[in-house]
């Protein structure tokens, strides 16, 4: 008489549940995820002199943070710096020379930020409008302001439009530099 054994089927299945229930390794390595990371300011504060009175640029420092860097460097691993919001806090202004604070303010940038590059984007400090207007005060006088530019940036990634925002803070000094 024959002996009957378990069908090579049933292990097979039996093989392939325990392997799906438990997995048989991860995954997570072969999508890279990227990031957006800030690095700062540069120059990290600024002079603003009001004689004569000059559009004033600082540049904010990104880089796109891959969790694996030996996997991607490609384009849908990039971010785009969309937008910046300014909103101006006045930190101390000893000889009150100052009138008014900058308007709060929406930069438009559209700056992308690929892997591997540092994006150095340039967003307008104060203008030279609003120093001809509201900062003439200083001129003459060895007086300073210090003002405080809160800044959120408003980003999204390339690969599947996920966005992110960014806080910063930026101090600089307005006087007859």
């Amino acid at each position: 008489m024959k002996k009957k054994g378990v069908p090579h089927g049933a292990v097979l299945l039996v093989i392939l549940t325990a392997l799906a229930l438990w997995g048989c390794g991860s995954d997570k390595n072969l999508n890279p995820e990227a990031d957006l990371i800030y690095r700062g300011a540069d120059p990290s504060t600024a002079n603003v002199g009001v004689n004569p009175p000059l559009n004033h640029l600082a540049y904010f420092l990104f880089d796109v943070k891959l969790n694996d860097p030996n996997l991607s460097m490609v384009g849908s691993d990039a971010w785009t710096v969309d937008r910046v919001e300014k909103h101006y806090v006045l930190v101390s202004d000893p000889g009150r020379h100052l009138s008014a604070l900058p308007e709060d303010d929406t930069q438009n940038l559209k700056i992308k930020v690929s892997p591997g590059n540092t994006a150095r984007i340039p967003v307008n400090i104060v203008s030279d409008t609003y120093l001809l207007e509201k900062a003439q005060d200083f001129v003459g006088t060895s007086d300073t302001a210090r003002l405080k530019l809160r800044l959120t940036f408003h980003a999204h990634r390339n690969k599947d439009g996920a966005p992110k925002v960014v806080l910063a803070s930026y101090f600089f000094n307005i006087g007859n530099y």
